[in-house]
């Protein structure tokens, strides 16, 4: 999702494995990255890959993985769509990097 669109949206028929997201992240999601991009990661079995972290960050994208805030924002979250649901996860992820006064970019 960027701040203007979600890009790289990909529906797959049946439960996500590790072949597939590898496929999803090679085929649909790398192309989109650009150096300076934030991709965030729930600790989802598939989403762990060696394979995936590379080419994310083959991309120059930096790769954030954090279960427990993403949670805690998912729950808090008044999800009314799952557009609305990573707006609030974004918006946590933001709040966080400014409290540690790290640099933000326009993703």
């Amino acid at each position: 999702m960027r701040c203007d669109r979600i890009e790289a949206p990909w529906v797959l028929d049946g439960p996500i494995n590790g072949e597939s997201f590898r496929t999803y992240v090679n085929q649909v999601l790398a192309p989109t990255l650009k150096p300076g991009d934030v991709v965030i990661l729930d600790n989802l079995g598939s989403h762990k890959g060696k394979a995936v972290r590379r080419a994310i960050r083959a991309s120059g994208a930096r790769l954030l993985l954090n279960l427990a805030s993403f949670l805690r924002v998912v729950e808090a979250a008044d999800a009314s769509s799952p557009l609305d649901c990573w707006r609030a996860v974004l918006a946590r992820a933001i709040q966080k990097s400014q409290f540690r006064g790290a640099p933000l970019r326009r993703i």
